[in-house]
């Protein structure tokens, strides 16, 4: 009962629960902790010092509280995470006893001083221990959900906390209210020991056996761009904070004198502001966070204190109403706490979400024992030279407050662009790029010198390549030398490089080489060398190996004949070549198409028409490769045929993406042939996204009405990989079009597993039925980088689509959810998040009905609607798998359906229909037997 409504009000999913209200209890404590000291702290200060000497507080407090931060970096250094946290609300629990036995020995007035100076560091560790311990347990999508409830916890200390106060001090003296503050820390310290105990193996560390982690000093952590504008934030959001409080305290002092009289006003204050909390935590900060974002966390406090101070310094110009200055900046102090810690505070635990787990607790410690610290002494040295020195009146302090506030709204739009780069980046792996290489210095050429003589072949043959692209003038030489190296395959690559730049220099020494030569493919290389060295002057010597028996020996005297000795290599070696064309044997006629790639001349395309429709699938695939030789455009129509075979389509794929742009007349021609099956169209759609350009872009849009879904999806891919952007707003309204049109197809097939049931026999339609809301997602994510940045938007895709199970990188997924969060318009979000976000598809077609309902259909009625839609809609897959379960049912109901299906160009639908057909006609044989 207690999960459905937390459910239902709070959107809180299964096994958050308990977990849940374990937080809120210790969250509910701490803040009574913090109401009961706040009070105490604050009565006493204003009614022995005043707020003059508050400035002098900001400073005591900044240094307090960085020493403090120094003691818990150390220790965050040498003690695990779970030991840390256990440490510090120790350490609180014994100061604040401290504190206690300090004025009941002494009754000194100065304790309202101190109060007030560690006041700042009690409510920091109580955070800094709270929402380190939150940061473990939740992700940064669950913390968007979660983060403001579990502030409902402390709304409800100040409520409860402000409402007792005001009682507690008619009776007793408010110096008590620092034990019953130690109490409250107790009870919260009880609850987190159970959480540790029940819930530590959520922890994304092992709270127990953490690895060390490099703690980088803050000098480096300023350099991250990122952490740099969250420090800046901070600072400027405490500076501001400190302010509004001094305005606040100084008008308060003005209207209330006596201890008493402000300890009851902070009860009273307390008390409402609590109510005010615990409404717009429970009820609306979750749902804001999660509606808009991070950005609005950021923006919407500096922006509201902004108004009301501005309204505060119009009351005070223009003296309306008395005591209106006083009313508007208490409720503007109030929206300040209201809005910091029901949506600020959350956000700000969000921020520190993309880092890695090790480091959240050494950052967040940082930020908030050492940063903001010295922001509040930094914000109390300006107050002392403005209040003390320069003698500004409150009203002016107001006035710099607007520019201060002015500066945070500034920085805090810049750090929300950012934080949604970060968010990108760590979905990804980071890759170290190779640098260039100089060497056109002499030492460098000395050092390859020495590669050269090296015994190892592949360090010869790098520093080998490395002279020959500097071009220096001892290659020719080098090569020369290098003839007579005992690896051959340093011989072949030199005698590769010989060959390549026509080194005459070198013909008795290749000549020398190819009759000493013992390894085949060596002798080869040989001999097409010394054709194109010698030409025809060649043939006479080279003409005695084309009788070889290695066949790498013959392939090179072949080639070298046939490409560089003219019309008597090519009467030489023709003949053989015909003859292997010909031959019945397989393996010659692969070998036939060694050749001819080799060759590599346009005009020697004609053999390999008749071998790329050779009836062996290996001489094929050797022709494609020749092809990619030759790339004459004139075999583009054999090569798509070819597709047609599924172990030829990763050939055929690559070697059409190397025609480039050349190949697009003969696929706009064919495209559309009903020689074609889809997985031949997805092949070529495949090619005009890898070769991109406006021309294919402008082919691949054509295709994305083509009539079958998986055509389709594969033209958007293509769209995605050629970098296509809707540039116009008619363009991205369509594009907008097309994902509701993809939406409400999920839709239909969301309905479709429901009404079909999840019996055993219907397992394949189901996940054919999954598939299916997959591939359109895909399409989607497709649309989604028309209109979005591609890189973004495919990361985010990788991981929430692509990746390892959900189970295994759910940090990751929310990490990828998080950055759609803050890229895409708002009606796009609230139209797919559902589908993308670790719900039951029961919820997402529930989500999905107030857009495109879907009726509830029987079982037969929902196999009949999915196999009469239009062909256009749904996969070839998924209405072959509806047919198998028609003739596995035996439903002569079907019979005219299914009889309509066969003439379907798709083959698998067509076999798989004659199929069902046979099997209701026996069924119908056996009913009319039966009558």
């Amino acid at each position: 009962m207690l999960q459905k409504f937390l459910a239902t009000f709070f959107n809180v999913r299964a096994g958050e629960g308990t977990l849940l209200l374990l937080l809120l209890v210790q969250s509910f404590f701490n803040d009574v902790s913090i109401v009961f000291f706040d009070t105490i702290a604050n009565a006493s200060f204003l009614a022995n010092f005043g707020t003059q000497q508050l400035p002098y507080v900001y400073i005591l407090s900044a240094f307090v509280i960085v020493f403090v931060g120094i003691i818990y970096a150390r220790l965050e250094s040498y003690l695990s995470s779970t030991r840390l946290l256990i440490s510090m609300m120790l350490f609180l629990l014994v100061a604040i006893l401290g504190f206690y036995v300090f004025f009941m020995l002494t009754a000194a007035k100065s304790l309202g001083m101190l109060l007030m100076v560690w006041r700042g560091v009690h409510f920091t560790l109580i955070n800094l221990v709270f929402w380190a311990l939150i940061g473990f347990l939740f992700n940064v999508r669950q913390g968007k959900r979660l983060f403001g409830l579990i502030i409902g916890g402390e709304v409800a200390g100040d409520v409860l906390g402000g409402i007792t106060v005001t009682q507690l001090v008619s009776f007793m003296s408010t110096v008590h209210l620092i034990l019953l503050s130690a109490v409250c820390i107790v009870l919260s310290l009880v609850f987190m020991l159970y959480t540790l105990r029940h819930y530590a193996h959520q922890f994304q560390l092992n709270p127990e056996e953490e690895t060390d982690i490099e703690r980088k000093p803050l000098s480096k952590l300023w350099q991250d761009h990122y952490l740099k504008l969250f420090f800046i934030l901070s600072i400027v959001s405490t500076i501001g904070a400190n302010f509004t409080d001094f305005i606040f305290y100084d008008t308060v002092e003005m209207v209330y004198r006596s201890e008493t009289a402000i300890a009851a006003f902070f009860g009273t204050y307390f008390a409402v502001q609590g109510v005010i909390n615990l409404l717009f935590t429970t009820i609306l900060s979750g749902k804001l966070l999660t509606r808009y974002g991070v950005g609005l966390g950021l923006m919407a406090l500096p922006s509201v204190v902004l108004v009301g101070l501005g309204i505060a310094s119009v009351f005070a110009q223009l003296h309306m109403l008395p005591n209106g200055f006083f009313w508007v900046v208490v409720a503007t102090t109030m929206a300040d706490v209201v809005l910091r810690i029901s949506l600020e505070t959350p956000t700000f635990r969000i921020l520190y979400q993309p880092f890695l787990p090790s480091e959240r607790l050494y950052i967040q410690g940082l930020r908030e024992s050492i940063i903001e610290p010295l922001a509040v002494g930094l914000a109390g040295v300006i107050l002392l030279v403005l209040n003390n020195v320069l003698h500004l009146t409150g009203l002016q302090i107001v006035y710099i407050t607007l520019f201060i506030l002015l500066g945070w709204i500034a920085t805090a739009a810049l750090l929300r662009q950012e934080y949604t780069h970060v968010l990108l980046n760590a979905l990804v792996k980071h890759k170290l790029d190779r640098g260039a290489l100089a060497l056109h210095d002499g030492s460098s050429i000395a050092v390859l010198q020495r590669g050269l003589a090296s015994s190892h072949p592949t360090e010869v043959v790098y520093c080998l390549a490395l002279l020959e692209e500097l071009e220096h003038q001892s290659l020719v030489d080098t090569l020369i030398n290098l003839l007579k190296h005992p690896s051959s395959m340093v011989r072949i690559s030199v005698l590769q490089k010989i060959e390549k730049h026509l080194i005459t220099r070198a013909i008795i020494e290749v000549k020398q080489c190819i009759i000493k030569e013992t390894d085949a493919i060596a002798k080869g290389a040989g001999l097409r060398a010394l054709c194109a060295l010698q030409e025809s002057e060649a043939v006479e010597f080279v003409i005695n190996y084309l009788q070889a028996d290695d066949l790498a020996i013959k392939k090179g005297a072949m080639v070298g004949l046939l490409r560089s000795s003219g019309l008597d290599g090519i009467l030489a070696a023709g003949e053989i070549l015909n003859c292997l064309l010909n031959s019945p044997d397989v393996i010659d006629r692969k070998f036939a198409a060694e050749v001819l790639g080799d060759i590599g001349i346009t005009t020697f395309y004609r053999p390999l028409q008749v071998l790329l429709q050779d009836n062996d699938l290996k001489v094929r695939q050797q022709a494609i490769i020749a092809t990619s030789k030759l790339k004459t455009p004139k075999l583009i129509p054999l090569l798509i045929d070819n597709l047609a075979y599924y172990n030829l389509r990763n050939s055929v794929t690559v070697v059409l993406t190397q025609f480039g742009e050349d190949a697009l007349p003969c696929i706009t021609d064919i495209f559309h042939s009903n020689t074609l099956n889809h997985f031949a169209r997805i092949r070529l759609l495949r090619v005009c996204g890898r070769v991109g350009g406006e021309h294919m872009q402008a082919f691949l849009q054509q295709q994305t009405a083509f009539p079958i879904q998986e055509v389709r999806q594969q033209a958007f891919e293509s769209l995605v990989i050629c970098g296509y952007q809707a540039e116009s707003h008619a363009e991205k309204m369509q594009t907008i079009a097309l994902i509701q049109t993809a939406t409400a197809d999920i839709a239909y097939m969301l309905a479709s597993i429901r009404d079909i049931g999840n019996a055993p026999a219907d397992d394949l339609l189901i996940r054919a039925l999954q598939q299916d809301i997959k591939e359109n997602l895909l399409q989607i994510f497709a649309l989604l980088s028309f209109i979005y940045p591609k890189r973004s938007i495919q990361r985010a895709k990788a991981e929430l689509l692509l990746s390892l199970p959900k189970a295994v990188l759910k940090e990751r997924r929310a990490y990828a959810l998080e950055a759609l969060d803050n890229l895409l318009a708002q009606e796009l979000k609230t139209l797919l998040f559902p589908l993308l976000d670790d719900v039951p598809l029961s919820q997402q077609l529930q989500h999905l009905q107030s857009y495109f309902p879907q009726a509830v259909l029987s079982r037969e009625q929902r196999l009949l609607a999915l196999l009469e839609r239009p062909r256009e809609q749904g996969t070839v897959w998924t209405r072959a798998c509806v047919l198998f379960r028609i003739g596995q049912m035996s439903d002569i109901s079907f019979y005219d359906a299914v009889k309509n299906i066969i003439p379907c160009q798709e083959e698998i639908i067509h076999e798989t229909a004659l199929w069902t057909l046979d099997k209701l006609e026996l069924q119908q044989c056996v009913v009319i037997s039966e009558h």
